[in-house]
């Protein structure tokens, strides 16, 4: 799109912008080949998906001992008097706290990842990551090569 129809065009307006925008979506779809679908367009590969999505996603449940905090409009919870940024990704959602099996920690979850740990003491993060806390596919590679000695 950048060196495509960006780099070529102005805009004198936003309705101009967005029917230029149609215009290339049009294109790009529909007429132009490419090569990575041997030469086909993206309409001639895309169909429909058959899975149905909700109106709206329902409030995620968690667990007893999992306090609830809502993440600010920029991107900011509060535990324990102290702000700590989290990430503007969860800006305006709710996020659970629970205590670590570390000292001084807490755990942070978002549905059914864990995606921080705070070490309390320190007022910082230990690591903000996201992890499913059930069956991860990256625990089973990082499994493999516990046993081995790498000096």
């Amino acid at each position: 799109m950048k060196k495509e129809l960006l780099k070529y065009n102005t805009f004198a307006d936003k309705s101009d912008a967005q029917r230029k925008f149609n215009e290339y979506r049009e294109f790009y779809n529909n007429m132009r080949p490419h090569h990575a679908l041997n030469l086909d367009t993206p309409a001639q590969h895309y169909y429909k998906s058959s899975r149905k999505y909700p109106d709206k996603i329902s409030e995620w449940e968690y667990p007893k001992g999992y306090h609830l905090k809502h993440v600010n409009k920029d991107g900011y919870i509060k535990w324990n008097e102290k702000y700590y940024y989290l990430s503007e990704g969860f800006r305006k959602k709710n996020i659970a706290i629970r205590e670590s099996h570390i000292e001084n920690c807490v755990s942070l979850f978002f549905r059914e990842f864990r995606i921080g740990r705070i070490d309390v003491k320190k007022e910082e993060f230990i690591f903000k990551r996201a992890y499913l806390i059930e069956n991860d596919p990256r625990e089973e590679s990082r499994s493999k090569y516990r046993d081995i000695d790498f000096k």
